[in-house]
């Protein structure tokens, strides 16, 4: 049972409207309140479900381009083992995997944690 106050013209907006379109029988405020309130949990359901998926898209693709970074970091270690003593521009385009790989993990660990949160709230 809700026991709150909202808006006074809103209120009589409410109610004019439930009049004209149902009648003032006895039952139609509380029928058209719960079917306001359906609807408002339906849609709400429905962007959070949107976020959801969203955030879920978001960690595949991040997933991927850690899995990349990954195998290229691989690759350029066993490389590294195979260069000259002294290669700045491969020093460099190591680094610059290492860096992309260790921001790519830090962005899931952050998505994990906002999806968690989101789920939680189911």
């Amino acid at each position: 049972m809700f026991s709150i106050q909202v808006d006074e013209e809103l209120e009589k907006q409410f109610r004019r409207t439930i009049g004209e379109l149902r009648g003032t029988h006895k039952g139609n405020l509380k029928a058209a309140l719960e079917e306001a309130i359906t609807l408002w949990l339906a849609d709400a359901k429905q962007k959070f479900d949107k976020v959801i998926k969203e955030t879920d898209d978001i960690r595949k693709r991040l997933e991927r381009q850690s899995e990349q970074l990954n195998n290229n970091m691989a690759y350029l270690k066993i490389n590294d083992s195979h260069r000259s003593i002294c290669d700045p521009e491969f020093d460099n385009l190591l680094r610059t995997v290492r860096t992309s790989l260790e921001e790519s993990q830090k962005s899931l660990k952050k998505i994990d944690l906002r999806y968690l949160e989101l789920k939680n709230k189911l």
